[in-house]
């Protein structure tokens, strides 16, 4: 029983781990406002602290 879950945690971890990378946008929100129109748009905040 513990090695299914071990194997199921391992298959999940390994699976979510994926190489591709992210092609941000290097302008402003107010840039990012008009080229999404009504679409969503997802922020990231961070901090140097």
């Amino acid at each position: 029983m513990m090695n299914k879950f071990f194997l199921t945690l391992s298959i999940l971890v390994l699976s979510a781990c994926n190489t591709s990378d992210y092609i941000w946008f290097a302008g402003g929100l107010e840039e990012a406002k008009a080229k999404a129109e009504d679409k969503l748009i997802l922020l990231d905040f961070y901090t140097d602290s």
